[in-house]
């Protein structure tokens, strides 16, 4: 079964093919979505935010005849293409891939960032103790399905 986040990236690639798209207003759905799922500082919410489209003489004179290609579009699927594929890398980890369909995604990174860098279960006690009873218990539940 499809994982809810690699559906929710592909729905924003699909909204990319509409040919009325609002692309500005893409952009900031993405990004909050992309904040969702990753870190509010990740780098694909800059690239998104930075993505534009130019209207100089130039690029509008390079881009007229022959088939359109729209460059911009083409750079924000790769982005969430990518996404896509760093949460498949992560749902290599039977353990990972649960935490990080049941937490946000500040609390998986703060807990990835923990694991890579701590040394006591004393941090990470401290980190589940502030977690939800209920996200906790359903953690808990899917790792035993998954097995």
């Amino acid at each position: 079964m499809e994982d809810t986040k690699q559906i929710i990236l592909t729905q924003l690639i699909d909204a990319l093919k509409q040919k009325d798209v609002d692309f500005e207003a893409w952009k900031l759905k993405a990004s909050l979505v992309l904040k969702q799922l990753f870190d509010p500082n990740d780098e694909k919410i800059t690239l998104i935010n930075e993505l534009h489209y130019d209207y100089s003489s130039w690029s509008l004179r390079d881009g007229s005849g022959g088939k359109q290609h729209d460059p911009v579009k083409e750079s924000a699927k790769e982005i969430l293409e990518a996404a896509k594929l760093e949460l498949q890398l992560n749902n290599a980890d039977p353990i990972l891939s649960v935490l990080q369909e049941k937490l946000s995604g500040n609390e998986y990174n703060s807990l990835l960032n923990m694991i890579k860098n701590s040394e006591t279960e004393d941090e990470l006690i401290s980190f589940f103790s502030k977690i939800a009873p209920t996200i906790k218990d359903a953690i808990l539940a899917k790792m035993i399905l998954k097995k």
